[in-house]
């Protein structure tokens, strides 16, 4: 279960019912656990992959008329999505670059900036509210929380891309129903084994070494149900539209220590090497989100601190060995 904190609270509202929903990067990490919710919410969903995608998260779905899949090359158009349909929210997740080294630039800029162009110009057109996530890499290192005001400072190509974006929406365009979430360090159940949690978890249940930064880094670890009920509430808020959101935990640890915290459960921390691996000089030393804006508008609060987040997702991970 993706949104376990809210599920029981939740259970029956069905505050999508009727809607028309569309998610780009809909079986990556974020994107499967929204579509998930948002079926379960009563939405009908227009779920966007790439044509290269395994499906190997939204495959596991059952089938429903609910559920249309596509696979669209982004970069290409996104003009056909939009041809016969028309959507009350459209969640652009779609992103590349997150891992360093997995994409190159001209993938990063007809990704993360051409597409956001194109689907805002059809929002603008056929109507509908656009939610787009940014990443806290647009944001300085900061040993104090990091609000909205901060001036961002891109320091990667992906980060400056992502910058590039945000600016667009909120400069540039004519759509003026968007609203984007930066979420901070967004963990647990269906995240891809390349990342760290789910990479050490692996590592220490299959008793392997494991090499790591040094893990001085400081972030803001959130659990992915929080960020799920943050992209909704973002969706059905009107005074979010035109408004960016922080969204995570609002602490921060430092890497090492909650590697840490996974080995006190399962055990293993001499199978842990810090220090062998160069840290991203294009990655912030410090990343702490200030969520106060949106509690007060959203009325949103994270739920579910590290250590049962920590345990959802490593119990998550035993019984679903490979899925991710």
């Amino acid at each position: 279960m993706c949104n376990t904190a809210y599920s029981e609270e939740m259970q029956g509202k069905k505050r999508f019912r009727g809607m028309n929903v569309l998610v780009t990067g809909a079986n990556g990490f974020i994107g499967f656990c929204l579509v998930r919710e948002l079926l379960s919410e009563g939405a009908s969903v227009w779920a966007v992959v790439s044509p290269e995608s395994r499906m190997e998260r939204l495959s596991t779905l059952d089938k429903t008329p609910k559920l249309r899949i596509y696979r669209l090359d982004l970069r290409a158009s996104s003009e056909p999505l939009f041809a016969d349909s028309s959507f009350d929210h459209v969640f652009h997740l779609a992103a590349s670059g997150v891992r360093a080294g997995a994409a190159d630039s001209i993938d990063m800029v007809d990704v993360n900036i051409k597409s956001l162009i194109g689907i805002a110009e059809s929002l603008e057109k056929k109507g509908g509210r656009l939610i787009w996530t940014g990443s806290f890499f647009e944001l300085p290192s900061s040993k104090s929380p990091l609000s909205e005001a901060v001036s961002p400072s891109p320091a990667g190509f992906y980060a400056w891309t992502k910058f590039s974006a945000t600016t667009y929406l909120r400069n540039v365009a004519a759509l003026t129903r968007w609203t984007i979430v930066r979420p901070f360090g967004v963990y647990g159940p269906w995240e891809g084994t390349q990342r760290l949690f789910p990479y050490v978890i692996d590592g220490l249940l299959n008793r392997r070494r494991l090499d790591l930064t040094e893990g001085r880094q400081v972030r803001d670890f959130v659990y992915v149900g929080d960020v799920i009920e943050a992209l909704l509430l973002a969706a059905l808020s009107e005074q979010a539209c035109g408004r960016l959101f922080h969204i995570g935990s609002g602490e921060g640890h430092t890497v090492r220590a909650v590697v840490e915290k996974i080995t006190d459960i399962l055990g293993g921390r001499a199978l842990l090497n810090f220090g062998r691996v160069r840290m991203n000089s294009s990655e912030p030393d410090c990343a702490v989100a200030d969520v106060g804006l949106a509690k007060r508008v959203l009325g949103w609060e994270p739920r579910v601190n590290l250590d049962s987040g920590l345990l959802k997702t490593i119990d998550w991970f035993k019984k679903n060995p490979g899925i991710s």
